[in-house]
């Protein structure tokens, strides 16, 4: 009898799934029968991904629990030494509905700002005043600066992608980007505090519960900080990007090497609605972009190379994924350098990694934690709304 060729793919030694995640595997038109037969009988959902205006392929959740890799505190103890994902299921209460968490018109296209503005001064307890400057002038809707908590919050765009009516809220401590990493523990209390009675869901997204389990993974107590509240919308999502801020600099200091970071990773928890997550290790995903491009450069996908020989990209990616080295380097990086071509719009690249392991559906209180040891050992993520509208998700520094 022949073998099930799901089965076959499933049990591959080289395919690494995320330890916590339902299997999910792609699936094309032109795939062989048996496996597309295979697929369909333990089928959950299938979801196309397309992000900013980009088909990312088919993906289809599995039906199979006893294929989840196991997790248990020595597991993410594991995960967390390495900077692999993982996902905890139930690991929040869920919220009622997305849409009802996002204030009247905030995506409404019509006097955004103003309206940003009307809500903030209205939810706040404490007197908040307009930011002088928006840092990025492109993606900022509408800043305002809180004096007693030392803080800010700003609304924005996920992207400038047309048809990306993605948006996100962000919290932090004292001037953005030099103080995101500040190192004082009650500064982000204060903010943390403020962030939550604002969006009271956002608290009830760290419960107990999660925070024991994920003190259990690090080996010490985590505290929330740098809180963002995502609102995912078809089309939109995040290219692949990591967490790992650079340490914290008083200004005051000249010519000095930022110390280690103290944010030890993120936690990200669904609220509402559907994202998928590809995700793995800064160091796994080097290894999979060199092996995926070694497959190209021995002739598979020859579209690939003639297309990326057309746009001028075949050179520096082929020399950025000769090796391991240069390679981490440019995944470290903001805009993944001469990577940018397969990381962030390569559908094929995007089935390599999935049937490799490495993507993880997140519903309502599903959680996925990102560690964070540094540049050379983070996890690297990209997410997808899988909803058919808006959904929301909590994103949280853990420091």
């Amino acid at each position: 009898m022949a073998k099930d060729p799901l089965i076959q793919m499933l049990a591959d030694p080289e395919r690494t799934p995320i330890r916590g995640a339902l299997p999910v595997v792609t699936i094309r038109p032109d795939d062989d029968p048996d496996y597309i037969d295979a697929v369909r009988r333990v089928e959950s959902e299938r979801i196309d991904l397309q992000r900013r205006g980009r088909d990312h392929g088919t993906l289809v959740e599995l039906l199979r629990p006893d294929l989840s890799p196991k997790l248990d505190t020595a597991q993410m103890q594991a995960c967390w030494k390495q900077a692999d994902p993982f996902v905890v299921r139930d690991a929040a209460p869920k919220a009622d509905d997305a849409t009802a968490m996002l204030p009247e018109g905030w995506a409404a296209g019509h006097d955004e700002p103003g309206r940003w503005q009307h809500w903030i001064a209205d939810a706040a307890a404490e007197e908040v005043s307009p930011a002088d400057v928006l840092l990025d002038a492109e993606r900022d809707i509408g800043k305002a600066v809180c004096t007693s908590r030392k803080a800010w919050a700003k609304l924005g765009k996920l992207s400038t992608a047309e048809g990306d009516a993605s948006r996100r809220l962000a919290f932090g401590v004292g001037e953005e980007v030099r103080d995101d990493d500040h190192p004082s523990r009650e500064r982000h209390t204060a903010v943390w505090d403020w962030a939550c009675s604002l969006l009271p869901a956002l608290g009830a997204s760290w419960p107990d519960s999660l925070r024991k389990r994920l003190g259990g993974a690090s080996g010490m107590p985590l505290n929330p900080s740098n809180p963002i509240v995502y609102w995912n919308r078809p089309n939109g999502g995040a290219l692949f990007h990591h967490d790992a801020l650079p340490g914290y600099l008083p200004s005051d200091v000249e010519s000095a090497e930022p110390p280690v970071s103290g944010q030890r990773g993120v936690i990200y928890v669904q609220g509402a609605g559907t994202t998928v997550w590809l995700s793995l290790s800064i160091a796994a995903l080097a290894q999979r972009s060199c092996e995926f491009m070694r497959d190209v450069v021995d002739g598979g996908a020859p579209w690939l190379f003639d297309s990326w020989v057309k746009e001028g990209v075949w050179q520096p990616l082929f020399f950025a994924t000769l090796e391991l080295e240069p390679c981490l380097r440019a995944l470290a990086r903001s805009d993944a350098g001469p990577l940018r071509p397969l990381v962030h719009g390569c559908l094929e690249f995007t089935g390599f990694l999935i049937d490799s392991g490495h993507a993880a559906v997140l519903r309502a209180g599903d959680a996925i934690a990102l560690p964070n040891h540094g540049l050379d050992r983070t996890a690297m993520h990209s997410v997808y709304c899988g909803s058919k509208g808006p959904n929301v998700g909590f994103s949280i520094g853990l420091r």
